[in-house]
């Protein structure tokens, strides 16, 4: 006698793949179950088809528990840093009544940088929900996007308001060091 693996359900004279999304993962995947023809009678071969779905919904699962769901392929990381950055560059810009290009062109980063790392986690969750991206804070993909929006950011502002204020600080001190004042 054949035994059914997990997961295989007799329906409607056929097999199918039947599995409930654990009730902690329903609101991250998006759906109560997985459902999926296997597209035979046999009850063998439904075990042998069965097999990569299994393994495919467990990954998931895995993925899902760590924070890591929905997958994030890496070139998708830059384009949305990069709008992100445009959306930034706008939300700054109406903060100050400037126009967009006036951020990344000139406006003095003292005015307009990001204060640290709460206030980029911030504006990326704000960001993420109003383009209905399904990274959620603290997971694995929100994190590589913030780690390059955070990179994108740098590149312009040259750091965080307080450490732009610390290079400042440290170039006065080395420029009212002694011999350097064009004083001899």
């Amino acid at each position: 006698m054949v035994r059914h693996m997990p997961y295989v359900q007799q329906w409607k004279g056929s097999y199918r793949f039947r599995r409930r999304v654990p009730d902690h993962l329903k609101p991250i995947i998006g759906k109560p179950e997985w459902v999926a023809a296997l597209g035979t009678k046999d009850k063998a071969e439904a075990n042998r088809l069965v097999v990569p779905h299994i393994g495919r919904t467990d990954q998931i699962i895995r993925d899902a528990e760590r924070g890591d769901y929905p997958p994030l392929p890496n070139d998708r990381i830059e384009p949305i840093a990069c709008d992100w950055w445009r959306w930034f560059c706008q939300e700054r810009a109406k903060l100050f009544n400037v126009g967009a290009g006036l951020i990344s062109n000139g406006l003095d980063p003292h005015l307009w940088a990001l204060t640290g790392e709460k206030e980029l986690t911030d504006l990326l969750a704000r960001f993420v929900a109003e383009n209905d991206l399904d990274y959620r804070p603290g997971s694995g993909p929100f994190d590589r996007i913030k780690q390059r929006c955070k990179e994108i950011h740098h590149e312009t502002a040259y750091g965080y308001r307080s450490e732009i204020d610390d290079r400042i600080a440290a170039a006065n001190q080395i420029w009212d060091a002694p011999g350097l004042r064009g004083v001899p």
